[in-house]
């Protein structure tokens, strides 16, 4: 599989390309939740 932050960066990445605002809070929500799940594995 793909490291956690990877998957993050991509799906960062795919959100600032989406135009929904709706998406677009929807995705980055999402990626901090992620960030917090890596911080608390470190």
């Amino acid at each position: 599989g793909f490291p956690e932050k990877n998957v993050g960066n991509v799906k960062l990445l795919f959100c600032v390309g989406v135009e929904s605002n709706i998406l677009l809070t929807k995705c980055l929500v999402e990626v901090k939740q992620r960030k917090l799940f890596i911080l608390s594995t470190v």
